[in-house]
């Protein structure tokens, strides 16, 4: 959907971007991330034409951006930005048509798709009367989100789209985002800071520094597989929790071990959940056993509760201990 050959962007004597080349398929969500002053927006920025490659080429579906009317490539992509860029004087509503006014849609047409998108980032329906000054930081994220989807692009960008609300809110809304996304399935390209959040929303990550790319590959490869000393730097705060967060129950737990039944299962956890999701998991079924946990045997469950493996505390803490071990950070962190 989106591919970068051999990009390359020179403001004056600087070098923003350079030599860039990476692929966003289909449905994906890439991650770009990187150290201040990396290049990343000034990337992302090259795909609607807000900044126009000095070198390379831009393709989107297959055609180079430089060939295409920027108004009407601009209208046919999502946008969201992190300081919002809400119109303080136009309603909710009236913000998320903006695009669709433009389209020549008409007024009933445009308030059905404004109140179905306000139900799909989580608002209720009597917010589309609302200005923008009357909403917390968080709701006019999730109506920038709204606005960005209105005209059912296939192709959004965000650029640090929640960067500037506080930490709980900036959870609940990329949990918000990632269930988005599972329901539509839009070609994403999003720009972060935020290691935690790359990890969390990513299908794909592409690392820059220096205008350059230095990694590109799922967050798996990224924790597992740094390509040099810089990434391994880069990520070493956030690699053994994201290791716990990429590594499945499935991955440790032994099929042929004899299974109980699911009503002697005094421990369970499910076979998709992550390490780190596992271990919560367990913390709540504890319930005051403190003596002979690592000869404890866990029942592996599938999503319909049936028992499809077998693991032990001892082998899950055996896991906890390899993802720290292969990321150098120690475990008094968890």
């Amino acid at each position: 959907m989106i591919e970068f050959e051999a990009v390359t962007k020179v403001f004056g004597s600087i070098r923003a971007v350079d030599q860039v080349s990476f692929q966003v398929r289909r449905g994906e969500l890439c991650v770009l991330i990187g150290p201040s002053g990396c290049g990343k927006t000034t990337t992302l920025r090259m795909v609607n034409r807000l900044v126009e490659p000095t070198a390379g080429r831009v393709l989107v579906r297959g055609v180079d951006v430089m060939r295409l009317d920027p108004v009407h490539l601009r209208r046919e992509i999502g946008y969201v930005i992190q300081q919002v860029g809400l119109f303080p004087h136009m309603t909710v509503e009236e913000n998320i048509t903006v695009v669709l006014r433009l389209l020549e849609w008409d007024a009933r047409r445009r308030r059905a798709r404004a109140e179905e998108l306000l139900e799909l980032v989580g608002l209720p329906p009597d917010f589309l009367s609302r200005y923008p000054r009357q909403l917390s930081g968080g709701q006019q994220q999730r109506v920038g989100v709204a606005r960005a989807l209105a005209a059912d692009p296939d192709i959004i960008l965000m650029d640090e789209p929640f960067g500037a609300v506080d930490p709980i809110i900036r959870r609940q809304l990329q949990l918000e985002l990632k269930r988005i996304q599972a329901a539509v399935r839009k070609t994403i390209l999003f720009v972060t800071h935020d290691l935690s959040e790359a990890f969390l929303l990513g299908d794909h990550i592409v690392v820059m520094n220096e205008g350059r790319i230095v990694q590109d590959g799922t967050p798996q490869d990224l924790l597992l597989r740094p390509a040099n000393e810089f990434v391994a730097r880069f990520i070493a705060e956030s690699r053994a929790l994201g290791i716990l967060r990429v590594r499945k129950v499935s991955e440790v737990m032994d099929p042929a071990l004899t299974k109980p039944s699911v009503a002697d299962c005094k421990f369970w956890v499910r076979s998709e959940d992550s390490l780190f999701d596992a271990i919560r998991r367990l913390g709540s079924q504890l319930a005051g056993v403190l003596c002979g946990l690592e000869e404890r045997t866990v029942a592996v469950l599938d999503e319909s509760g049936s028992v499809v493996g077998c693991t032990t505390f001892e082998e899950l803490v055996r896991a906890v201990s390899e993802a720290f071990a292969t990321s150098g950070v120690p475990e008094v962190i968890l």
